[in-house]
């Protein structure tokens, strides 16, 4: 029952359609992954839980046991037996507050075991799954959905800083452009007097020369300053990630739709407490 983790992963890196190559890693992490699996495994396992039942040795005189060694992935305790293996089964109501679970019964146990049946988060390991196969395919679909939308939120926060750093360059680009423009008008205004004066003809080519370095370097500035409009006007309309909002959207209608297959009845039965 059941396949890995590794697994598992190797099928939402796929959904996600991040497959390793020779020539390219993952671009979701493992890290990224393990965070998503276990968000989905939440979901999963208060849809369909893993049904677990575990023998635990009662106190003497004590309706009540300590099951903290469970809690930490405990969803719920369905119910108890105790006395154990009686034809037909004594089954008990429990009542649990902080890991330690009390026994709705009349009569004080004599030390016992009491077997709990209850309800956990499933287990997902190297070696084995505790999920069968619908369990799987939906943890698959959710922890895809749970990954790509964390990476939607990071894109979103890295082109709110890109419009900051543009609005600076754009600055930065502007005063620059200032800058050549005043530098420009400094070498006509000095190239008209040198024309009123005697100053050797070399002084006279390196000021035209330096002029026309510098109109260059303004047509440069200018044609910058068109790119990084060209850039503002395609990080302003997102197609790309629009669209892919809208993909993730749809993998989380997904797997609700899949939590909605696998979820299973509650039992909320009420036993003898004699």
């Amino acid at each position: 029952m059941g396949t890995n983790l590794q697994t598992i992963k190797a099928r939402i890196w796929q959904t996600l359609r991040d497959e390793l190559s020779e020539s390219k890693a993952h671009e979701f992490k493992t890290d990224e992954l393990d965070g998503a699996i276990a968000r989905a495994n939440v979901k999963v396992s208060e849809a369909s839980p893993r049904e677990r039942k575990v023998t635990v040795a009662t106190t003497s005189g004590s309706k009540e046991v300590d099951l903290s060694d469970y809690t930490d992935d405990l969803i719920e305790i369905i119910k108890a037996e105790y006395p154990v293996d009686q034809d037909p089964p004594k089954y008990r109501n429990v009542e649990i507050f902080s890991g330690i679970a009390r026994l709705v019964i009349d009569s004080n146990p004599s030390g016992a075991n009491a077997y709990f049946f209850l309800h956990t988060l499933h287990e997902l390991t190297l070696s084995s799954s505790t999920m069968n196969n619908l369990e799987e395919d939906a943890l698959v679909v959710g922890a895809a959905a749970y990954a790509a939308e964390s990476w939607l939120n990071i894109i979103r926060t890295e082109l709110k800083e890109a419009f900051v750093l543009l609005d600076t360059v754009q600055t930065t680009v502007a005063t620059a452009t200032a800058r050549i423009a005043q530098a420009t008008t400094d070498l006509n205004t000095a190239r008209g007097k040198v024309d009123s004066v005697t100053i050797a003809n070399a002084v006279r080519d390196l000021i035209q020369t330096a002029g026309g370095e510098i109109g260059t370097g303004q047509a440069y500035m200018n044609q910058g300053i068109s790119y990084l409009r060209q850039m503002t006007s395609q990080l302003s309309e997102p197609r790309a990630i629009t669209a892919y909002h809208s993909k993730v959207a749809q993998q989380l209608a997904q797997f609700e739709e899949r939590l909605r297959v696998i979820t299973k009845a509650r039992n909320q039965q009420e036993y003898s407490r004699a």
